[in-house]
Parts: structure tokens; C-alpha cells; sequence
């Protein structure tokens, strides 16, 4: 991408998933506690008052503060929805609001308010999720403030249009236990997916943290929820303070968790790990990071992050074991989940500057033709190895940039390993007799794959 200064990491479960480091045009402070989302092509930032926008196009940043009325000049651990241009801000720990308002912030206007709602409102919380359904915003969990720290584990609903709170009723044999700084991701319309999060119990006192994953079913009106807990198999260790996306692939939804805290030998220690769920087959998959400390995200909790296109963008977060004194991240991390949309694929990975298949990856469906190769097959080749700079042997300038291409001796061996009918390997060579070079263009009428041969330029 144009203007992002990239350090590489390849992760061994899909080819081109690469962790890439984002340096926006400015420094950005460091983020804990923070409340982040995305309209469009920007990202908004609350932070102790701070008021911070990101272009994730030109990397441009704008700092101002929110008013000082709205009582955010110390407020932590919010979160935020966007519904019609306008973001929603509840809840936070520091100075406190009437949790009968809510802070709104207008996207077209960048105009600051504060709505009165009616009907029975939430408590004033923290470490609580947020979710946008439609237009109801759905609150479940976190902390309450009171004179003494309280759990939850209810769900409070919001329709957004009249501003007025929705009293469901709850149905379900079971519900989640009370927890806080667990994750909350759209499935469906009509559909929420909890995973994780913490609870410390007083008596006896210890540190709970959960790794159970919990279907919340929404009636289109607000006014019924219903509760499934949902068993996955290769569980995951228990996590909080971690983020969670969802995306479609060509078999099915996929939630990808990273980073988070977790007990090892009844410490809290932050991870760097990566996992992701197969929602139809509720089956959980680690992913294994290969390359230099600098190459990928130190492990963190309550790190925010947003979805953009095909790409995770991960803000900030902290590094502290169990209580003691840590740091606090300012940076920004991009990571790539456009190869999992080619899961028929056989993916390879970069080991020790050595192409390699992972030992326990379906290969997915024989292919069946030719065509069938250069379009699902070759794509998926050409997400790993376009305008990379670490794997190239050639540069050249297309526009005043500098394009990254890879000759056919790589392009070749590496096109051999996603062809799971190897009785095409034939036919497939046959297209590179030639020294051909492939690159992935950003012209400006957008972006093509191409393949360039004597002169000729080929479009797939």
C-alpha cells in the first residue's frame, strides 16, 4: 500500500497473510483503554479525551479534544458504534456522565453532542461490548461503577432512531457468567457471537478468565434475546482484552482472534497469539508466526482495533504481567486476511528463505482444468508473492512508484505447489515457458493483476 512502511512477518496457515507495521504521518500517543471505529476510509480514535482521526488512504492524522462537557477528558475503556454517520459513544471508567445520555459525535459534521435517552437506561459501565444490529446498539457485560466493583452479565439494547432503551426478555436454558473485556462480533443481522473475557471473584478471591463462545439471537424489534452456548472443538487457552473479527471465506465465516491476556502457570501474561474459528464447523486453528521479533506485534491486551476491506488494523495496547508496571503501545499493525478467501487452495509459506508446505493443511478439491488454475490457483500465488518487496528479484517504476516483481523462477515453483491435480503441472508450465516476470499494478483506474512477457502484458 502506498505510504506504509512494512516490516514482514509470514504466518504458516494461508499464503500472502502478512503483518505489515502502518507509520502514520505523526506520531501517535500511546493507547490504552481507548475506543475505535471506522466510517469509510477514516478512523476515530477516543482516548482520555483525546480526539484522534486516521486516514487509512493518505496515513494522514488529526489530533483535537473532545468538549469539555461531555466528561471524556479522563475516560477509559468506552466503546463506540457508528449507525447514520454518527458515532456513539457509552460508558467508560474516569469521569462519569449521566448513563442516561450518550455522547455523540456527528462524521459529516464533526459536531459533538449529548443525547438524552428515555426508558430504562444501562448502568454506567466499562470493559463492556458494544455491537450495532441494524439499528440497535447492544450492550452486554463489563463492569459497573458503584462503591464496589460489580460484574455483569446482562444485555442492554438501545434502538438508536428513537433513543429509547429496550427492556428484553431473556430466553435460553443457560446464559454467560458475568464478565468483563471479552469480544463481541456481528454474525448475522439478528446474531452475536461472545467469546471470552474475565471475572474476579471476591470469595475466594482469583482471577477467572474464559475461553467459552456464546450465540446471542436478537428478535429484529429488541424486545426477546436469546442465549446458546456454542461447543467448539481444539480449544483455545483462556483470554481477555483480546480483539476479534469476522469475515467470509469460500467455506464459511471465519472469526480471527489475536492477542489478549491469559493465564500460563497461573500467571496473566499478554500473548501474541493468532487463532481463528470456523464458524460452521466451530473449529478453532492456532496460527504459528515465523519471522524476527520486529516483523510482527509484540503480545498485548486492550489493544482496539477495525476492519478495513480485507484488512485487520490493530491500534496501540499494553504489555504488563499480572500487576506490575508495563508499556503502552503507540503503534498500529495491518494484518492481510484476503488469502483465506482461497481456502481451495494448498497454502505455502516462507521458512528460513525456503518455500515449504505446512504438514497439516487440506489441500482442498482436485482442480479440474486449466482455467480452473488461473484463476483460483494463481491469485492465490499472487497474494504472496505482488509487489513484495522481501521475496523480488527486478524493480521498476509504473507511475512514479516502484513496483516489486518476481521472475518466473519463483513464480513458476511456487504456482507447481497450489495445484492440487498434478496432472496440470504440465499444461500450467506450459505459460511460463518464457522469462516472465508477474506484479500486482496500482494504476489509477485501479488495481490489476498482470503478467508481463516480451513486451506483451497479459490481463488475468
Amino acid at each position: 500500500e502506498t505510504g506504509i512502511n512494512a516490516e514482514y512477518g509470514i504466518s504458516s496457515f494461508c499464503p500472502g497473510n502478512v503483518w505489515t507495521k502502518v507509520n502514520f504521518k505523526g506520531q501517535l500517543p500511546p493507547l490504552e483503554g481507548h475506543s475505535v471505529i471506522k466510517s469509510n476510509n477514516k478512523v476515530f480514535i477516543f482516548s482520555r479525551g483525546s480526539f484522534i482521526i486516521l486516514d487509512l488512504e493518505t496515513l494522514q492524522k488529526t489530533i483535537s479534544h473532545a468538549p469539555d462537557a461531555l466528561a471524556l477528558s479522563n475516560a477509559t475503556f468506552m466503546t463506540s458504534v457508528l449507525f447514520n454517520e454518527k458515532i456513539f459513544i457509552s460508558g467508560g471508567y474516569g469521569e462519569e456522565q449521566t448513563s442516561s445520555q450518550l455522547v455523540c459525535f456527528n462524521t459529516a459534521t464533526s459536531e459533538w453532542s449529548l443525547l438524552p435517552t428515555t426508558g430504562n437506561h444501562a448502568p454506567y459501565l466499562y470493559f463492556h461490548s458494544a455491537t450495532l444490529l441494524g439499528k440497535l446498539m447492544v450492550i452486554f457485560g463489563g463492569c459497573e461503577r458503584s462503591m464496589f466493583l460489580k460484574y455483569s452479565q446482562e444485555v442492554y439494547i438501545l434502538d438508536l432512531e428513537t433513543m429509547n432503551w429496550i427492556n428484553p426478555v431473556v430466553e435460553g436454558s443457560e446464559r454467560p457468567s458475568v464478565r468483563s473485556n471479552h469480544s463481541a462480533v456481528v454474525l448475522d443481522p439478528t446474531t452475536i457471537l461472545i467469546f471470552g473475557g474475565f471475572f474476579m471473584s471476591e470469595y475466594p478471591r482469583r482471577k477467572v478468565y474464559y475461553n467459552d463462545l456464546w450465540k446471542l439471537s436478537i428478535s429484529v424489534s429488541g424486545d426477546k434475546v436469546v442465549w446458546s452456548k456454542l461447543t467448539t472443538t481444539n480449544h483455545i487457552s483462556e483470554r481477555s482484552g483480546h480483539i476479534a473479527h469476522l469475515f467470509h471465506s469460500s467455506s464459511g465465516p471465519q472469526m480471527v482472534v489475536f492477542g489478549g491476556r491469559t493465564l500460563e502457570n497461573q500467571v496473566a501474561v499478554p500473548t501474541d497469539y493468532l487463532h481463528s474459528l470456523d464458524v460452521s464447523s466451530l473449529t478453532w486453528t492456532s496460527h504459528e508466526v515465523i519471522g524476527t521479533p520486529s516483523s510482527f506485534p509484540m503480545p498485548r491486551r486492550n489493544h482496539k482495533s477495525v476492519f478495513h476491506g480485507t484488512k485487520v488494523f490493530i491500534f496501540g495496547g499494553s504489555y504488563v504481567i499480572e500487576d506490575t508496571d508495563g508499556v503502552v503501545f503507540n503503534d498500529c499493525w495491518m494484518l492481510e486476511t484476503a488469502p483465506w478467501l482461497y481456502e481451495k487452495t494448498k497454502p505455502i509459506y516462507l521458512k528460513n528463505q525456503i518455500w515449504s508446505t505446512p504438514s497439516k493443511v487440506p489441500t482442498g478439491p482436485p482442480t479440474s482444468s486449466l482455467e480452473d488454475v488461473t484463476t483460483l490457483q494463481m491469485r492465490s500465488a499472487m497474494s504472496l508473492l505482488f509487489n513484495q518487496k522481501e521475496v523480488s528479484d527486478l524493480v521498476i517504476t509504473v507511475e512514479e512508484k516502484k513496483i516489486y516483481l518476481v521472475s518466473s523462477d519463483y513464480f513458476t515453483f511456487t504456482f507447481i505447489h497450489f495445484i492440487s491435480n498434478r496432472s496440470t503441472i504440465a499444461k500450467s508450465c506450459s505459460l511460463f515457458q518464457k522469462s516472465i516476470f508477474v506484479c500486482h499494478v496500482p494504476f489509477r483506474n485501479g488495481r490489476e493483476f498482470l503478467l508481463l512477457s516480451s513486451g506483451d502484458v497479459i490481463h488475468l
